[in-house]
């Protein structure tokens, strides 16, 4: 299967350091709304209360998506989010605004892996909504 250039550009610009020896990339996630684009660093996201998840046997520790858009969304509204290599999921207001929707900075106690982030989305009880390497969340609607 042939990836976009700009995929495959992206996927080795995150995962460079680690293939030299460096650090994972630092966690970094833009939201945009619409008051413009919020970038969060590690730090912006240490701050806000976790939550933690079991799905598939693992337990998934991160902050809500609700507190990091700071509004509840109105039923109209959606949450795209898009990972790193460029795939995208639509999530509405009520899975949006619930406890069950987090962008995990771990899982099972340990910093989550090159593969699966720095950061992911994931959604209990619907796994098929997880986006690994998440890097933005767009509030549509």
């Amino acid at each position: 299967m042939l990836r976009p250039l700009a995929a495959t550009l992206t996927s080795l610009l995150l995962l460079a350091p680690l293939a030299c020896g460096g650090d994972a990339p630092a966690p970094t996630l833009t939201v945009h709304d619409g008051d413009g684009a919020h970038p969060w660093s590690a730090a912006a996201l240490d701050e806000l209360p976790t939550s933690e998840l079991s799905i598939d046997g693992h337990r998934y520790t991160g902050a809500r998506v609700r507190d990091l858009l700071g509004a509840p969304l109105t039923p109209t509204q959606v949450v795209i989010a898009r990972g790193a290599d460029g795939y995208t999921q639509t999530l509405d207001a009520t899975v949006a605004n619930g406890d069950a929707c987090v962008v995990a900075r771990e899982r099972d106690g340990a910093p989550l892996s090159a593969e699966h982030g720095p950061l992911r989305l994931v959604v209990a009880g619907s796994p098929g909504l997880s986006v690994r390497r998440l890097v933005s969340l767009r509030v549509d609607g």
